[in-house]
């Protein structure tokens, strides 16, 4: 038996033109699938938390900076003091 507008819709066939029957192989379940889209959406972090995320790190690594810059002027400074004395 064919089914013409199924043909035309470009559904499976076997050779002699008649569509053929698809059966899923076994242990797969439909409904289990899940679109790739959802997986990595559902559990994103918008991107405003992560530009903040971005700024807070850059603000504690220009704060270790400067606290080196001021550690080593200070013993630059007390290095100074002991060699003029």
């Amino acid at each position: 038996m064919q089914y013409p507008l199924y043909r035309r819709l470009g559904g499976p066939q076997g050779w002699s033109g008649r569509v053929r029957k698809i059966f899923p192989s076994l242990g797969f379940d439909p409904h289990a699938v899940q679109s790739v889209g959802s997986r990595y959406t559902d559990k994103a972090i918008p991107a405003n938390i992560i530009i903040i995320i971005i700024i807070i790190i850059i603000i504690i690594i220009i704060i270790i900076i400067i606290i080196i810059i001021v550690v080593v002027i200070i013993i630059i400074i007390i290095i100074i003091i002991i060699i003029t004395e």
